[in-house]
């Protein structure tokens, strides 16, 4: 008798794999999964820039020294060496000049704020994200997987628990090192 139940168990098991080949090998199967995930990461994507929006928006510092990164634009605007003696500590500044000369004609133009500086770091967060899809179409990655690992990547550069959408040149450096490393 056990014998017998054993072989029904078999046979079950063999028509319910060949079931589920059949199924998982049919194409608009697939194609409707592919298009279901697509339709899921644009809803995702959505949502990441409307908060990285709200992130570049909001009035006030998100970090204790954000608003000190401004103090060198505004320095640069007003014509003083942020690195004199004179202008220390109010000026102090450990990453350079860079970032500041590339925010420094936004600012002529809007001001030196808060919301310049993180607008900058946004445009470098979407080259940084746009570099890291191109070098997946370099490795012949499916587009919907390329769109899927550069939203993750997205995903992580705006999270909470980081400091890369704020102002600061945290994002110019992740771009200039994904392109030192991968051009």
């Amino acid at each position: 008798m056990i014998f017998c139940c054993n072989e029904k168990q078999e046979h079950l098991e063999t028509r319910i794999s060949s079931m589920l080949q059949k199924f998982c090998n049919n194409n608009s199967i697939q194609r409707y999964a592919q298009m279901l995930f697509f339709v899921i990461l644009i809803c995702f994507s959505i949502k990441l820039v409307h908060y990285h929006y709200e992130i570049i928006s909001f009035p006030y510092s998100l970090e204790y020294r954000e608003g000190a990164v401004t103090l060198t634009t505004e320095a640069l605007l007003q014509g003083k060496n942020p690195f004199a003696l004179i202008n220390q500590p109010q000026y102090t500044n450990v990453y350079g000049l860079f970032y500041h000369i590339i925010v420094y004609p936004f600012a002529k133009l809007f001001g030196a704020s808060v919301h310049i500086h993180r607008a900058v770091s946004a445009f470098f967060i979407f080259l940084s994200c746009g570099l890291f899809f191109n070098i997946l179409s370099y490795h012949k990655i499916s587009f919907v997987l390329k769109l899927w690992g550069t939203l993750i990547l997205y995903a992580s550069l705006i999270s909470p628990s980081t400091t890369t959408p704020l102002s600061g040149p945290h994002t110019l450096g992740l771009f200039l090192f994904l392109n030192s490393i991968f051009l």
